[in-house]
């Protein structure tokens, strides 16, 4: 009752919190060794000249409603629906794009979709309800990644891997989800490419293409910077102090008047802390977590982070999300740290932009890393209750194969490049930071809340933060011994 309790209180604080995320978050809009970086991700779209892999199913009709229950925290807020439109053809790229997509599956297999949208705060009792009274109402389960902390560790849903015709090896499953949120050698919940959130929530860098030409002689050219393993954070901040212009005389260059070399809220620091090879937390080889922050270099990295960024001159840590969009707009602004889905409040922006990956910490640095946003994403996986494994391993299979061909690349190629980025280049800057998307256990489960009070300790314009995890350590050990025996114990029913 003890450890249940602790989850429950954990949950709970994981929502208040992520409330404050979100609204300093591009709300439109989670990695790798803790010691030395480790090439990331795997694959995700497949290449125009791939041989289309088909999936190993039956030849069978199941003639059966696939009900899914997904995550929301404002019904209006849903940017696309990953799972069902409800039948309507309305010339939407992307509704129609799942509408085809489903009806191919629908064709061969017999089953539809259906979707219940349900706040995620409540969805941790449902669930429990669901599997102690064996309700079969739904026969899959779409949560954000950040909502896992009680469910994800009661047990409450198949390994992946047991399913019948479910095969996570296949290239539409993320392999780093897969790696990450393994609960020992448990997989509950998987990222597979039957979803859109997950893609959206990850993180990148945009660039105003006005004020990169008009400082062309600090800016060079970024994209070849990329390519040439040239795009690192300290060549990102030195284009920032040299583009960084004082226009009203009023001795600093980080207000609503100057030219910004970056304006963003406090998420950066996750970001380009992932981006530079770091978890949190991460997986230790032999089906435990490990908590990987504290190391000499994870604490100099976020030292470098607050003292080089966060506490510049020329950046502008704001919450005010009207105002940096209305500079990037007004071409006041060069960086604008985001999530992909933040390219869509820019699309009828009249200067140019483009797309980066979040830049290497160092150029010996193997990988670029792209956080996806624990806040933001989707994972899906299948409650013990659901009354018919064979026929959801199918749709769960057929539908992922399916979008992995039709609707990811159209996603890829349309919605985010032909409509919102501007340029062959920036299609090329997304691949590689969808084909590098990584997830850190260590922002999702949050222990004590530390990862959070990495965000919020730059308010103190201190910088001694390996003072601020001593001041956690011990709590968070004792949390993260408490969630290896949960594992423990999931593994020892498996």
């Amino acid at each position: 009752m003890k450890t249940r309790s602790f989850w429950l209180v954990l949950l709970a604080a994981c929502l208040v919190l992520s409330c404050f995320t979100a609204c300093g978050s591009e709300p439109e809009t989670g990695p790798v060794e803790s010691e030395k970086p480790s090439e990331a991700g795997t694959t995700d779209a497949p290449a125009e000249s791939e041989t289309r892999l088909e999936p190993d199913l039956p030849d069978k009709t199941y003639d059966r409603e696939i009900h899914v229950m997904h995550w929301t925290v404002d019904s209006a807020w849903i940017p696309w629906e990953e799972i069902d439109v409800g039948g309507i053809d309305n010339g939407d790229t992307m509704n129609d794009a799942v509408l085809d997509r489903n009806a191919t599956v629908t064709e061969r297999f017999g089953m539809t979709f259906s979707v219940e949208y349900v706040y995620t705060i409540s969805m941790g009792k449902m669930i429990d309800k669901l599997v102690n009274t064996s309700d079969p109402a739904y026969d899959l389960i779409v949560q954000r990644s950040v909502g896992l902390s009680e469910i994800y560790t009661q047990g409450f849903f198949y390994d992946l891997d047991s399913l019948l015709y479910t095969d996570t090896t296949n290239p539409w499953w993320n392999r780093d989800s897969l790696d990450s949120l393994a609960l020992g050698n448990v997989h509950q919940f998987a990222a597979s490419d039957m979803l859109l959130l997950d893609k959206s929530a990850t993180s990148m860098v945009m660039y105003n293409a006005t004020v990169a030409e008009n400082y062309e002689w600090a800016v060079g050219d970024l994209y070849q910077k990329v390519k040439d393993d040239r795009w690192t954070f300290e060549e990102m901040i030195g284009i920032c102090e040299d583009v960084s212009t004082d226009l009203n005389d009023d001795g600093v260059s980080n207000g609503e008047e100057d030219i910004l070399g970056m304006f963003c809220g406090d998420d950066p620091i996750h970001f380009l802390f992932n981006g530079a090879g770091f978890r949190f937390m991460s997986q230790d080889g032999h089906g435990h977590y490990e908590y990987t922050f504290g190391s000499p270099e994870s604490i100099l990295t976020v030292q470098t982070i607050y003292e080089d960024l966060m506490y510049a001159p020329f950046f502008h840590n704001g919450w005010l999300k009207p105002i940096a969009t209305d500079m990037f707009r007004a071409d006041k602004c060069l960086f604008l740290p985001s999530g992909v889905k933040g390219v869509n409040a820019y699309r009828d922006m009249e200067s140019n932009y483009g797309v980066l990956p979040i830049p290497k910490f160092t150029e010996d640095q193997t990988s670029f890393y792209s956080e996806v946003s624990p806040h933001h994403d989707s994972i899906l996986g299948v409650p013990l209750s659901a009354p018919d494994t064979e026929a959801i391993s199918v749709a769960l299979e057929a539908l992922s194969a399916e979008s992995y061909y039709s609707v990811y690349p159209l996603f890829y190629n349309v919605i985010i490049t032909g409509r919102s980025v501007r340029d062959e280049q920036s299609k090329e800057m997304l691949k590689i930071v969808f084909d590098t998307r990584v997830y850190d256990a260590g922002l999702i489960y949050d222990l004590e809340g530390f990862a959070e009070a990495v965000l919020r300790h730059t308010t103190s314009g201190n910088s001694d933060i390996a003072s601020l995890y001593a001041s956690y350590k011990d709590r968070i050990e004792e949390r993260l011994d408490e969630l290896n025996g949960i594992i423990d114990g999931l593994n020892a029913l498996k």
